[in-house]
């Protein structure tokens, strides 16, 4: 396990790659295909994959793959913070892109079922990040209540009629092999390592979470490897148990194959 080198406010930046590292089904595929492409991001992220799981130093300078990154996505160019899920699903783009067989892996599918009066619609959609809304502290209850029937008012359906009243709820269709959940805003939440949908079981193998104010703050990170916890701060890499209850922000679940 290995910290990362903070470059001026780059600890989303770092958080995110941690985040990705401990994807086993992703860090095990550039390991055994190293990317020797046009891209030079995925370059440099295929080499650092193969570096941060060899042994040797307990700190790795990730300045080229920050460079490659910030040339791809010139907004992250600033020294001020950014959001991790922002920068987490920006990697995926462009590891997709270059090595699209990996893209399934990250997608699901939704469906958005819709009901009023005399009418019903239905309509399916990919999703990567299953974002919460519903306000709490309680994650279990809070995904629960993402798939609810939720009430709308003056609702216009397809054909532009309007209608006092109408029903809607979200469901998964198809779920993906790496689970990706976020929130709306940042605040404690009351994790759960382990949560099942659709009789599918998914396991918590990392997270962000997000430390101080709202709209600033820092970035630290939680992951699991031979189902023990870590924690890693930048460079600074200590074993540690998850917490019941802190800033989580996003997390990565792995789906379960018995």
């Amino acid at each position: 396990m290995k910290g990362l080198e903070n470059h001026g406010n780059t600890c989303y930046f770092n958080t995110a790659l941690q985040c990705l590292l401990y994807i086993p089904v992703l860090s095990n595929y550039f390991i055994r295909h190293p990317y020797q492409g046009d891209c030079k991001f995925t370059n440099e992220y295929s080499k650092m994959v193969k570096t941060y799981w060899t042994k040797g130093q307990d700190e790795i300078d990730i300045n080229s793959v920050l460079t490659c990154f910030r040339e791809k996505f010139p907004r992250f160019g600033t020294k001020e913070q950014h959001d991790v899920q922002e920068a987490i699903l920006c990697i995926i783009d462009i590891l997709e892109t270059s090595r699209p067989e990996i893209k399934p892996w990250f997608y699901g599918k939704k469906i958005q079922e819709t009901i009023w009066p005399g009418g019903k619609s239905t309509n399916e959609e990919d999703f990567s990040v299953h974002l919460i809304t519903s306000e709490g502290k309680d994650m279990a209850n809070m995904l629960s209540k993402s798939t609810d029937w939720n009430t709308i008012e003056n609702f216009e359906d397809n054909e532009g009629k309007k209608h006092h009243v109408a029903t809607t709820r979200m469901l998964f269709s198809k779920l993906p092999q790496i689970l990706m959940i976020s929130f709306d805003r940042k605040s404690h939440i009351e994790i759960i390592e382990n949560i099942l949908i659709n009789e599918h079981e998914y396991n918590l193998i990392s997270t962000a979470v997000h430390v101080g104010a709202q709209d600033d703050g820092h970035y630290v990170s939680f992951v699991k490897k031979r189902n023990k916890w870590f924690f890693i701060n930048d460079e600074m890499v200590r074993e540690e148990e998850l917490p019941d209850e802190a800033g989580f922000y996003f997390m990565v679940y792995n789906l379960t194959v018995h």
